[in-house]
């Protein structure tokens, strides 16, 4: 009896202790792939060059399939626009790179020069307050944009800022950079925002190298307990293994 005790206990302890436990991630539809139908009334531009773009393209929008995208900035025409594409593989215009995985990817399209546009998703959980967590994701500039600079994409948590750069790409193919950051949550609800590009000040830093976004995942980061678990796994063996005392 005690030997079977002893089994349950030790896997309990295994399975608190282990660093390689996965989490499901805790963003709503993270890899697009439960897209909007572009008939639906959604989009007041639903299709564009024969069907072959799925458009959001007056922000804010949302939430979308789990998805609130809006705009920063002053949105003037002379400077261009700013819309979403929700595209697929299949049905993209020719500067949106694959996706990184599965049919569907989404692009912040940021052409207007004063403002960026942004993508904000949805959490299936609170977060718990004073817990790590990695938030992944992978991001690829446009296709076939003759700029050799690098494209830049902001993600921010209850407003705080976090850089990255992929280098920009001349080709017709763009490459995904899988990135990834991580956070102490402060609130149950944080904001996380992806931006197409820096705004500083009251010019965008792409200003028509768009970001396409894809892949986003936020998991808890497991906590150091081994030195806790094996002290009590040691307790329990040491209770185990000794032997009947009498109560004299």
């Amino acid at each position: 009896m005690k030997l079977k005790l002893l089994k349950k206990l030790i896997l309990s302890v295994l399975l608190v202790a282990s660093p390689g436990c996965s989490f499901a991630s805790l963003i709503v539809n993270g890899g697009f792939e439960d897209a909007p139908d572009p008939d639906s009334g959604n989009y007041p531009k639903p299709k564009d060059f024969g069907g072959t773009v799925y458009y959001a393209n007056s922000v804010p929008v949302g939430p979308l399939k789990g998805w609130t995208f809006g705009y920063d900035g002053t949105l003037d025409n002379t400077y261009g626009t700013a819309e979403v594409e929700w595209y697929s593989d299949a049905f993209k215009k020719s500067w949106n790179a694959a996706p990184a995985s599965g049919q569907f990817a989404v692009q912040l399209n940021s052409d207007a020069f004063r403002g960026r546009i942004y993508a904000q998703p949805s959490l299936t959980q609170n977060l718990t307050v004073g817990q790590t967590y990695t938030l992944t994701f992978d991001l690829a500039p446009e296709a076939g944009v003759l700029t050799p600079s690098a494209v830049s994409a902001v993600v921010t948590i209850d407003g705080i800022e976090h850089a990255f750069s992929v280098p920009a790409s001349s080709s017709p193919t763009s490459t995904w950079t899988h990135e990834s950051m991580s956070f102490v949550a402060t609130s149950q609800t944080p904001s996380i925002r992806f931006y197409d590009g820096t705004y500083r000040p009251d010019v965008n830093s792409n200003f028509g190298n768009n970001i396409n976004l894809d892949n986003v995942a936020l998991v808890p980061e497991p906590s150091p307990m081994w030195a806790v678990a094996f002290l009590g796994l040691a307790v329990v063996i040491w209770h185990v293994r000794s032997p009947e005392r009498s109560p004299c």
